[in-house]
């Protein structure tokens, strides 16, 4: 039986949701290599075949990441799905400013704002690939859209872990209904007993659908220029990624790189979690934006950059780091790289346009 090693930590600044969840094939509180990422992907299995068996796959399958934390748990289900003769279109959320796509808002977040690209009109079936589920209200707030506009008849809703209580569960069956659509929860692990306080219903009739059928933008031309992306044509929060593995790019490191331990800001995560499936030898932690407390047991010391991004653990790294983020993000890089500095790294950009062999 597959084991999932994670952590049940405490969020700071957020009395609405004080328990948090992270696992470490998350990459959040220490690094995470390839074996990680395939123990992720063994877990993603496991519900994955429950939820098959409440009912098989459909055609035109669309998995969604909502960022940072759904990032790399969608991009391991879909490479469980590949491996299991599925195929499917791959889309995430960003948080940088787009007037594209489809819009919604993530209540009681660090950074509520998203926007996902508009997906194929075809698409029927939708997959949302979590970390956690704390009320379930962001899954609706942004399955409420995308039903809106077409024709979805199941829903499948993963998670590693599942915090909502009794009457949210219940809740969530009603608000698929109203959209006259099956919806199948599966979870890896189960809290029962929580602390958080009950939301407010969220009923198909509260949901604004002003911007229900927005208009398939240039989404590159709106959301920044390509130089701001790093291999912008590979990103999901662009454009669908299809898991056919002719459409991959090279991903293979030079050899002399792959023992270095990077640090990844934001939603570069992408990229990171891509180079470890396909590099054992690299390895990379996430600078994330979710703020939760030392508890001096999973979290013993934690670095802030601009009071907005957060290292964990880092006296555990080594002295030498280097850092990956998106053109875009370059001015919290170098918030991050002079604040290690200070504190005795050596840190330098990781060179990922040198080092991918061929694309």
């Amino acid at each position: 039986m597959t084991k999932l090693n994670y952590f049940h930590i405490e969020r700071e600044n957020n009395p609405k949701r004080r328990e948090a969840f992270t696992a470490d094939f998350l990459g959040k509180i220490s690094p995470v290599n390839n074996d990680n990422l395939l123990t992720g992907c063994e877990c993603l299995e496991t519900i994955l075949k429950r939820s098959l068996k409440v009912q098989s796959a459909g055609e035109n399958i669309l998995i969604i990441g909502l960022t940072e934390s759904g990032i790399i748990p969608s991009i391991l289900m879909q490479k469980v799905a590949r491996e299991n003769g599925m195929t499917t279109a791959l889309l995430s959320s960003t948080r940088r400013p787009s007037t594209s796509g489809i819009v919604f808002t993530e209540k009681h977040s660090h950074g509520p704002n998203h926007s996902i690209p508009v997906p194929s009109p075809e698409i029927s079936e939708i997959w949302i690939v979590e970390d956690e589920l704390t009320t379930g209200n962001t899954v609706f707030e942004v399955l409420s859209r995308f039903c809106f506009q077409l024709k979805i008849k199941t829903i499948r809703i993963f998670a590693l872990v599942d915090f909502r209580n009794k009457k949210q569960k219940k809740e969530a069956f009603i608000i698929a209904q109203s959209f006259d659509v099956k919806c199948i929860f599966q979870s890896f692990l189960v809290f029962t007993d929580t602390s958080f306080t009950d939301p407010k219903k969220i009923l198909s009739t509260t949901i604004n659908t002003e911007n229900s059928a927005p208009e398939r933008k240039n989404r590159l031309k709106d959301i920044g220029h390509h130089d701001s992306w790093l291999m912008y044509k590979y990103r999901s929060a662009l454009y669908e990624q299809h898991n056919k593995e002719d459409n991959d790019p090279n991903w293979h490191l030079s050899d002399s790189f792959e023992d270095t331990t990077v640090l990844v800001i934001g939603e570069t995560v992408d990229i990171a979690t891509r180079l470890a499936l396909k590099n054992p030898g690299f390895s990379f932690q996430h600078i994330t934006l979710s703020p939760w407390k030392i508890d001096n047991a999973s979290i013993v010391s934690r670095l802030d950059f601009d009071n907005k991004y957060f290292l964990y653990n880092y006296k555990n790294l080594s002295r030498m780091i280097c850092i990956l983020n998106d053109p875009i993000d370059k001015e919290i890089s170098k918030i991050v790289k002079n604040k290690l500095e200070e504190y005795g790294f050596t840190v330098c950009p990781f060179p990922l346009t040198e080092l991918i062999k061929s694309n």
